[in-house]
């Protein structure tokens, strides 16, 4: 079974979508995995990122959601590397659950994972979960839906709240609706060379001891990179050392679930799967080898839209009333 890590934080800011992005990045490009990123998060960012500033999918998380459609028929593949797909954001999704009375709210969570993921696929190695910087109904979806989590912090007072108070939600998500939930880590972002800086880092250190996947330093060119409209892993402007924050990131991450980290022996270009000709061996996760003519997600998606959601306590009427 493919791992499902939702990326998550109370507190906009923290670079939570910027994380999300290149981590996907270095997973497709340095580990030679299938990713898949879902966008849950109303503003889009990771959308934006992915699939390109002006972009206008026909379908998004919200027809997953809603009607409900498999995800594998609604994602789209990246422009910036073949084996990076999303699930597109939808700015509704914030009105929406302004008007969701409280059984179809919990109905909601309780079916999220077979909703979300249950049409994912097979193909696909890893999902991301882009999930709002609220405490809210969505964040709560991708964690319901998520084998794991990776908490976003960053220096600072409000930031050590936003993490206290997310800390609560995910503990009552994996209470009441997904005992299989685990943290797999924390990631502190924007870290700048200063004394305060390294002693909030050493505080969460010691409050979260082993759990400290990733310490980011602040740089300017994560910024161009999202201003441009793709992950550190493929902009030109990014020093070696940010990229390999991100693919030191991705190899933790990985061993975390219990994976061996296979990373690419030649040089990889923006696209380049590193193969030769399309028909070199790639790795999955697992660590199997499989060459690269094994079926692609995008073409299997009239495979994966078999009715995936058929038991599922929300139908499109039920829902909508």
């Amino acid at each position: 079974m493919r791992p499902v890590i939702a990326v998550a934080t109370q507190k906009g800011g923290v670079g939570k979508t910027t994380t999300t992005v290149n981590l996907a990045g270095a997973l497709v490009n340095q580990y030679q995995l299938r990713v898949l990123v879902i966008d849950l998060d109303p503003q889009c960012d990771a959308t934006a990122l992915l699939l390109g500033h002006g972009a206008t999918p026909d379908a998004t998380v919200r027809d997953v959601l809603w009607v409900p459609r498999p995800a594998g028929d609604v994602m789209m593949r990246s422009p910036v590397h073949p084996d990076l797909y999303v699930v597109a954001g939808s700015s509704s999704l914030a009105g929406d659950e302004k008007h969701i009375d409280a059984s179809t709210y919990d109905a909601i969570l309780q079916d999220a994972r077979q909703t979300l993921v249950g049409g994912v696929p097979d193909a696909v190695d890893l999902v991301l979960i882009d999930t709002p910087p609220s405490l809210g109904l969505w964040m709560q979806c991708g964690l319901a839906a998520a084998d794991a989590y990776i908490l976003m912090g960053e220096p600072g007072a409000l930031g050590t709240r936003g993490m206290g108070q997310f800390l609560d939600t995910a503990d009552h998500v994996r209470t009441e609706i997904n005992p299989g939930l685990t943290r797999l880590g924390v990631v502190i972002n924007n870290v700048r060379a200063t004394s305060g800086d390294e002693a909030f880092i050493n505080m969460l250190q010691g409050e979260f001891l082993n759990e400290v996947l990733s310490v980011v330093p602040q740089r300017g060119a994560v910024r161009d990179a999202s201003a441009e409209g793709v992950p550190v892993e493929f902009f030109p402007g990014a020093r070696p050392e940010l990229r390999r924050c991100y693919r030191e990131l991705g190899a933790t991450v990985l061993r975390r679930l219990g994976l061996r980290p296979r990373p690419r022996t030649e040089p990889a270009g923006r696209g380049d799967r590193g193969g030769g000709g399309g028909v070199a061996p790639r790795r999955t996760g697992a660590g199997l080898v499989v060459p690269h003519n094994t079926p692609d997600p995008s073409s299997n998606v009239a495979e994966s839209s078999r009715p995936v959601h058929s038991s599922s306590p929300h139908t499109s009427e039920g829902i909508h009333g």
